[in-house]
């Protein structure tokens, strides 16, 4: 089950970011290590602007490995690297301050090195070795993801479960389909429904679903909801979850449809994210439309690296 932070491992590492907004949840677990996740949703005309933030950490709440993703381009004014180092500065810097002077000058020779190449015209490649410090080794091993690994610490098992909330693929694929999802797994992870122009994205690990993720409409008059779920295309509710969670987690989704606005927390153990498309609350509350971009769960870490 996943947990809202503060109160648990690496409540700490993440206590600057949650000062400023952030959305942090403890996961996922097992006996050794556990999974922090946290994201960070700037509204914007001009697009959303998404972090997030992974972290491994052992029972005593230590760091085995972080990893930050630019899920969309940094805001007006900010650079890539900026935003790096404004994460890393209200997180992982905390512990380790000695490393900011070196990360911050190692990130601006990044900048300058990536700006050589783009007006050479050269593809990205990832500085070889990263940039170590005595804590850690710092590494972006593409433009918008910069990883650390410590260097002391004994190896962990990472924790991958989600069957608490999530279905497999098999048992969701015939209620998708009555819905006219048009579904084709394996391989693929994504399911479309022509009608409503929709897709149902889903990351899986073997047969078990590990996310999904959907495009919902919501149409309100008069203070009354008229576009139900099954309009959607899901008939039977929503069939990628668990009998354990679902009720729970679609109730909250209801209550974001009917009032138009968006939800980041933990719902019956499961993290839920619900990003309204127009970011400006609706005017009038009994008549609007929206439409919200839903994500279940929280994705994996990197197989290789497991």
């Amino acid at each position: 089950m996943a947990y809202l932070l503060p109160g648990r491992h690496g409540d700490t590492l993440t206590l600057g970011l949650r000062q400023q907004g952030w959305f942090c949840a403890d996961a996922r677990r097992n006996s050794a290590t556990s999974q922090i996740w946290c994201r960070l949703r700037t509204p914007s005309p001009r697009g959303d602007e998404i972090i997030t933030l992974q972290l491994i950490v052992d029972t005593a709440g230590q760091l085995r490995y972080a990893e930050v993703n630019l899920e969309s381009e940094p805001a007006q004014g900010q650079t890539i690297e900026g935003r790096f180092q404004q994460v890393l500065t209200q997180s992982l810097l905390t512990q380790w301050p000695d490393d900011t002077d070196v990360i911050a000058q190692a990130l601006e020779d990044e900048r300058a090195r990536v700006e050589e190449m783009r007006d050479r015209g050269r593809q990205y490649s990832p500085t070889a070795q990263g940039w170590q410090t005595s804590h850690a080794v710092y590494a972006m091993p593409s433009p918008s993801r910069l990883t650390v690994t410590p260097l002391r610490g004994a190896e962990a098992a990472w924790p991958f479960g989600a069957d608490h909330y999530a279905t497999t693929m098999t048992a969701a694929l015939p209620d998708l389909r009555a819905g006219g999802y048009q579904c084709h797994f394996p391989p693929q992870t994504e399911c479309n429904r022509p009608e409503g122009n929709q897709a149902v994205r889903v990351s899986v690990r073997g047969d078990q679903i590990v996310t999904a993720s959907v495009r919902v409409g919501s149409l309100v008059r008069h203070g009354r909801q008229r576009s139900p779920l099954t309009d959607e295309g899901f008939p039977s509710g929503l069939p990628f979850l668990t009998e354990r969670v679902e009720p729970a987690v679609r109730a909250q989704l209801e209550r974001c449809r009917r009032s138009g606005t968006g939800y980041a927390g933990v719902v019956a153990g499961t993290v839920l994210i619900v990003d309204p498309t127009d970011p400006e609350r609706p005017r009038d509350p009994s008549n609007f439309g929206q439409s919200f971009n839903v994500t279940i769960g929280v994705p994996l870490l990197s197989d290789g690296l497991m």
